[in-house]
């Protein structure tokens, strides 16, 4: 699923903002298929001619995108773009890197790819990437814990059943944990700023399964979270 936006600067100079659709992409992310997705709805509005500027992550299909937007202009017989002039980079993803890179290191990319690839299944990836997560401290730590149970619909509502005596006492609707991700600005401090309000949830979640034993947050541990927040 892709979202397109569309940002503009009315008659009034003011800076307006809409949400033009949200579509699905069918089969890979390639720049072409992300292109044959984006092009229609640019023609519903009558816009397609009037092609600004194209603003994505740092996703390399995001440049041949545009390429292939160009291309498809062409074809319709109008004059196209230089598409190099057209293609700006988001800058809260930029900052996202840059934040990532601090807290882990100038190698996060490897963090969930597995060096080989013939005959590995997926538990042993999964495995490496947790092990690869769980290096890096407190962070990696509470990453794998979220992981752990966001990853089906069943931990999910365990985690909720958890949290109902809790939601009593505190009187407000506790969330699923937030996982960090590599496009949404802030989602690092988002997840520890969440685990900091919601020790006690998780630490009554995490206490009776043997999964998470490895990656269970001591004293120390939530020390250090409260360093990412505060310092």
């Amino acid at each position: 699923m892709i979202a397109i936006v569309a940002h503009w600067t009315s008659e009034d100079y003011e800076v307006k903002t809409a949400l033009l659709a949200i579509r699905e992409v069918h089969g890979e992310y390639t720049g072409e298929n992300i292109a044959n997705v984006v092009y229609p709805v640019l023609k519903g509005y009558n816009i397609h001619d009037r092609f600004g500027y194209f603003v994505g992550d740092n996703a390399t299909n995001n440049d041949t995108s545009v390429e292939w937007l160009n291309q498809l202009l062409r074809d319709d017989g109008y004059d196209g773009f230089e598409p190099d002039q057209r293609r700006l980079h988001c800058f809260a993803h930029e900052m996202q890197i840059a934040i990532k890179g601090l807290l882990f290191g100038p190698k996060v990319k490897e963090l969930e790819e597995y060096p080989a690839m013939m005959g590995v299944t997926d538990d042993e990836k999964h495995e490496y990437a947790r092990k690869k997560w769980k290096s890096f401290g407190a962070v990696g730590k509470l990453h794998n814990v979220v992981k752990y149970i966001r990853g089906s619909p069943q931990r999910r509502e365990g985690y909720s059943i958890i949290s109902e005596e809790l939601q009593r006492t505190a009187q407000k609707k506790l969330k699923v944990p937030v996982i960090d991700n590599d496009t949404r600005w802030g989602s690092v401090m988002d997840m520890v700023e969440y685990a900091l309000e919601n020790r006690i949830h998780l630490e009554m979640y995490w206490r009776d399964i043997d999964e998470l034993e490895e990656d269970r947050l001591k004293e120390q541990d939530w020390i250090d979270l409260n360093a990412v927040i505060y310092h």
